[in-house]
């Protein structure tokens, strides 16, 4: 019974995505065997509907695919906690191992506390949550797509904004390129037999359409704001007062999409940073505010502070983030390599560590 319902409950999961690509063959027998090739008797304009029709389909399926089949990454080990440290957050108990990891931790729970997964048994870095259906932490957690059969986070964003971005274009296109002879057929030029598939398809992509754009101007939308869709509905704690990881909108594009802009068309790998250490936007820095690397009493679960001395204010570098950051968003030439030694990080610096001391 047991491997049943697991044969079952993985047959269910990938309905969604077996659905897309199965209405995807069926656009395509419609669209090139139907409309091209037994309606549209101009060799040019079949030329030119051959090929914006098979770009598109490229560019959404291979994005569709890669949002589908890339694996979250693992939390890295030293985020991981053993049975008794876990013992001591669930107790609000000091922890002196934990602190002297150098964790690079900017939000809470909402009350002070540290974030930290029992069930992955984890500290949860900044923007990563659990996922329920995954059962899994997930780093810069998004939101779980049925669709897509996987969860949307770090690992695969920007290859899901492609995917919904090019969806969106495949179906305006379609659409539009088939209404002619979609109204050609209410008009009785057209036999039912090829009538009804070019009919069929006119409509489906039109409702496609409609309703995908509204959910790629949103992650759009969300792109340029750096914000994922759990946080653009919910505060997020950050110990730093009025402070969020928007950047500004052209380096939140360079977080996602990467410096080099000749793979920002393509669902491949180049967006920036490790997933788990995110600088703070400019809000801190002109709100005169800082950045708060102590936090003095999130271990001790007590309210954070929101002030800092001059001499912090100096070290938080120019746009308000320190200068050591894995994501140097202030180059733009494309050049710039991203450092990803999480080892290196902190020791190459002089900044305080963000997680105070709780040994004392």
């Amino acid at each position: 019974m047991g491997v049943c319902d697991e044969t079952i409950g993985g047959c269910l999961v990938f309905f969604p995505t077996c659905f897309v690509t199965g209405l995807w063959v069926w656009s395509y027998y419609v669209y090139v065997t139907v409309l091209m090739y037994r309606v549209v008797d101009n060799l040019f304009v079949q030329f030119i509907f051959g090929i914006f029709y098979h770009i598109l389909s490229i560019l959404m399926m291979w994005s569709y695919f890669k949002a589908v089949f890339t694996r979250a990454l693992p939390i890295p080990e030293k985020f991981e906690i053993s049975d008794e440290e876990l013992e001591q957050l669930q107790n609000m108990e000091p922890c002196p191992t934990v602190e002297a990891r150098n964790l690079p931790l900017r939000t809470h729970d909402g009350s002070s506390n540290v974030r930290f997964c029992p069930h992955c048994r984890v500290i949860k870095p900044d923007r990563c949550r659990h996922c329920r259906i995954c059962s899994k932490c997930i780093l810069k957690y998004d939101h779980h797509c049925p669709w897509v059969a996987n969860c949307v986070g770090f690992h695969n964003y920007k290859f899901f904004v492609l995917f919904v971005v090019y969806a969106t274009l495949f179906n305006l296109y379609v659409c539009s390129s088939s209404a002619r002879y979609f109204i050609s057929f209410l008009q009785g030029n057209l036999s039912s037999s090829v009538g009804l598939s070019i009919s069929a398809i006119c409509v489906v992509s039109g409702l496609m359409f409609i309703t995908i754009m509204g959910l790629s101007f949103l992650h759009l939308r969300l792109v340029s704001q750096n914000k994922t869709t759990v946080e653009d509905m919910r505060d997020v704690n950050i110990l730093v007062k009025g402070a969020s990881f928007s950047l500004g909108g052209r380096r939140n594009f360079y977080e996602i999409f990467g410096f080099n802009w000749k793979l920002w068309p393509f669902p491949v790998s180049s967006s920036l940073g490790d997933g788990c250490d995110f600088p703070l936007g400019d809000e801190a820095h002109d709100a005169s505010i800082g950045i708060h690397r102590d936090a003095h009493d999130l271990f001790n679960l007590r309210s954070a502070s929101n002030s800092v001395s001059e001499n912090d204010h100096e070290d938080a570098g120019e746009n308000g983030y320190p200068a050591h950051e894995v994501l140097k968003l202030e180059d733009a030439n494309g050049d710039e390599q991203v450092e990803d030694d999480d080892d290196d990080v902190h020791s190459q610096c002089d900044d305080k560590p963000l997680l105070q001391k709780l040994s004392a």
